[in-house]
């Protein structure tokens, strides 16, 4: 199993989510009120800049997804030189369509991972770029899959999608993976 997760994304996302707060804004200090209020106001105006640049620097027209894919056979697992190429495709389908991959977790019964997407693309168009590069990788540099599976897609036909920065609970995994098997006539 691979887990990676971008901490710097991580980083910033948590700096520009959480307000800056001064414990000590507000008490009085009465020998050195003056000397503390200009200190403040130049803390004020220098964090002011700092949240500004920050600002700057955040696209507000971007979502995270969390997002998950089973294999289409359950016998299809992700392990090994498959779990290694499909992690260094996963960050090339990002980087090739302009998202930012945020985490990753490569089991082998299951894809899951968190991406940055702009607000102009909907979860069926980039699940489908996903699915149909990665099948088209998979099935070219390991052809013993495509012996059983006719088709051209090597991931099973849902897809789990959400909006959130925090992976999916084991929990909510499993429920999701019995529920495709199920659909699938297979349980």
């Amino acid at each position: 199993m691979i887990i990676h997760q971008d901490s710097e994304a991580l980083n910033q996302t948590d700096q520009a989510g959480i307000p800056e707060t001064n414990f000590y804004e507000g008490l009085q200090f009465p020998l050195f009120e003056v000397q503390n209020r200009q200190d403040r106001e130049v803390d004020q105006r220098e964090g002011a800049k700092s949240r500004l640049a920050s600002l700057e620097q955040i696209d507000p027209y971007v979502t995270s997804y969390v997002c998950l894919l089973v294999p289409r056979f359950e016998e299809h697992l992700l392990v090994g030189d498959l779990s290694d190429q499909l992690y260094g495709w996963m960050k090339d389908i990002c980087v090739s369509f302009g998202w930012k991959l945020k985490f990753i977790d490569i089991n082998p019964k299951y894809l899951h991972w968190i991406m940055i997407v702009s607000i102009t693309e909907f979860p069926a168009q980039f699940m489908r770029i996903v699915r149909q590069e990665s099948s088209k990788r998979i099935f070219e540099d390991f052809p013993k899959f495509s012996q059983k599976n006719m088709s051209n897609e090597f991931w099973a036909p849902w897809y789990f999608v959400g909006v959130g920065e925090a992976p999916y609970s084991q929990d909510s995994i499993q429920s999701f993976i019995k529920q495709i098997r199920m659909e699938q006539g297979l349980r």
